[in-house]
């Protein structure tokens, strides 16, 4: 049985190798798997091996490497690599950081979507395997938690991007977007082991950052309108999303960006749908450009709109909660809460709420269904799971009366003013 998993697993893997959004699909099904039962060690053990070194070599550079990086850039002008939001202590050469900007800056469109869409998945698998190995411990990972992150001068940000050309101040959404997936991500896999009072410090950190960096994302949203995450320009996604379909945009940074309309367009592959696409959309250009040079008043992208389409907020995370009720220097505040309780009432909104009714028994599209499919483990979760997993992960009895009470009457509040937590589908430029 264990040489039949591996060879399934192998041939999965390198049919999926060339298509990153299937790759990333791949591997949340893959952790979703270790998570749900007993799964033999070895094989567990084979996973870690083949995603482990990989992971490292790949993402991970050393802070001595980051000088001759920079160098690099100051010579090729545009957009500068600076090392944003660490919190290692002690940084010396060999301290570890993730280097986003080399994934996304001059490196080809396929490049960069084979580097940054199975990013978040592939460190998800990765937490999976390294607790099942040991004894529920992420000690072994703990550093790209606090590692930094290359990105650019976030601090001058709105002073720094007049010098750059109109293509970086797309990669610059391009580089936020993966952020907040990264942070995102990480606040789900290191929520595990919130007893851990140094872990519980920097989660807490990290989630105040996200709303920094999705502060300057919008910011940066209003001056690229044709902005679309590499993911969602992936044909493998855009079959739920037909809101999502790239198109020929008037005056594009990226020729793999593009302004996105509702009609659809059938792409190849996630690597080649840029030609693909291209001469798809060629064929009716005008009638498009018409038809959006009529819209007086075109939908405003923001992270808003985006967030059905990041990385889903698990359940397991409401554990930060209990930071309410201790005597910390850092501790959440209401606009935290609010963070952490939208995605929550979102999965809990389509679990036990009402279902959409029919029309001549025609069901109709829940705008909900975009969060709900992006969450392998939630979306597979009976109402009652659901609701026993809540518990599970609400605040300790430690917390006062006070605290729990402020718990529940933010999560009352989303559930009754779900609509306004649910986005409607992200479709700029139409």
């Amino acid at each position: 049985m264990l040489r039949q998993a591996i060879y399934l697993a192998e041939q999965l893997l390198t049919s999926c190798s060339e298509y990153p959004a299937c790759l990333s699909m791949a591997y949340d099904e893959l952790t979703f798997i270790f998570q749900a039962g007993d799964t033999d060690s070895r094989f567990v053990e084979w996973i870690l091996d083949k995603v482990s070194s990989p992971f490292a070599d790949k993402y991970m550079l050393q802070h001595s490497e980051l000088p001759g990086i920079q160098q690099d850039m100051a010579r090729k002008g545009g957009i500068q690599p600076v090392l944003e939001l660490c919190h290692i202590s002690d940084t010396d050469d060999e301290s570890v950081m993730l280097d986003l900007f080399g994934h996304l800056i001059h490196v080809t469109d396929q490049k960069r979507k084979k580097s940054i869409i199975p990013l978040c998945s592939t460190f998800n698998l990765l937490q999976v395997c390294e607790r099942q190995m040991n004894d529920g411990s992420l000690e072994g990972v703990d550093a790209l938690l606090m590692c930094g992150i290359i990105l650019f001068d976030l601090k001058n940000m709105e002073t720094v991007l007049e010098d750059w050309p109109l293509d970086h101040e797309e990669l610059a959404c391009h580089l936020l977007y993966t952020t907040i997936n990264w942070f995102r991500e990480t606040i789900n896999c290191f929520s595990v082991v919130d007893h851990d009072e140094s872990i519980h410090k920097i989660l807490i950190q990290r989630l105040k950052e996200l709303s920094l960096l999705e502060a300057l994302l919008n910011v940066l949203l209003e001056r690229v309108p044709q902005f679309t995450p590499l993911e969602l320009q992936a044909s493998s996604l855009l079959e739920k999303d037909t809101a999502f379909t790239p198109q020929l945009a008037i005056k594009p940074a990226i020729t793999s960006s593009a302004v996105i309309t509702s009609s659809p367009l059938v792409a190849q592959d996630s690597d080649n749908e840029s030609t693909s696409t291209t001469q798809t959309a060629a064929t009716g250009t005008s009638k498009r450009v018409n038809a959006a040079s009529k819209q007086n008043t075109p939908r405003k992208l923001t992270v808003d709109t985006l967030r059905p389409y990041l990385r889903p907020i698990k359940i397991q995370t409401l554990v930060l909660l209990e930071s309410a009720a201790r005597e910390d220097e850092l501790r959440l505040s209401v606009s935290d809460i609010n963070y952490l309780l939208q995605d929550i009432a979102v999965k809990l909104e389509a679990k036990l709420g009402s279902p959409m009714p029919a029309f001549f028994g025609k069901k109709k599209a829940n705008p909900m269904d975009a969060i709900m499919d992006r969450d392998t483990g939630t979306s597979r979760m009976t109402s009652r799971d659901m609701m026993i997993e809540v518990k599970k992960n609400m605040i300790s009895r430690r917390a006062s009366r006070f605290h729990r009470f402020l718990f529940f009457f933010f999560l009352h509040i989303f559930l009754v003013f779900s609509d306004d937590a649910v986005p409607t589908q992200y479709s700029p430029g139409a």
